[in-house]
């Protein structure tokens, strides 16, 4: 398990994907029939490409197997843009001193933690996607693979 602790000062790791989590690629279009957390995903990877201006690519959900077996309770959306490797984890928590469980969110930018704290205003994709541009804005900087839209131009 990893070190990374929650926004709130508990003593819940962050979990990881178990080897057997469940994979999901998410499709660009919505399917009939498919579960509500690969729309979450979709809404994230729309989020962050409008703000990168830069194609999500390699979009997937893992779910860890909490119900064939014990694991933590986690779902990790990945994704790829602008040649950085993005994970978010979803898991549960515990309030400090409490009983009672909370949605904790932890995201990783090319293994980086990015400090996140969840506003209740605003939709939870719209939150992360902008935590994770406002940490890609404040990296050092440095080169990108060349966007799909110049290697269209080069060709013509």
């Amino acid at each position: 398990m990893s070190t990374t602790f929650a926004s709130f000062p508990d003593d819940t790791p962050v979990p990881d994907p178990e080897p057997d989590a469940i994979r999901r690629l998410v499709t660009v279009h919505p399917i009939p029939g498919e579960y509500g957390i690969d729309a979450v995903a979709r809404d994230i990877g729309e989020h962050l490409m409008l703000l990168l201006a830069w194609p999500v690519t390699d979009l997937t959900v893992l779910e860890n197997p909490w119900d064939r077996h014990p694991c933590p309770q986690a779902t990790f959306y990945e994704m790829s843009c602008a040649g950085h490797h993005i994970r978010i984890t979803n898991y549960e928590a515990h309030y400090p001193g409490r009983r009672d469980l909370y949605t904790a969110h932890a995201i990783t930018l090319d293994g980086r933690t990015i400090p996140f704290r969840r506003l209740v205003a605003d939709p939870i994709a719209s939150q992360l996607a902008e935590a994770i541009w406002l940490a890609h804005l404040d990296l050092p900087e440095h080169t990108h693979p060349i966007h799909p839209d110049d290697e269209d131009r080069s060709q013509q």
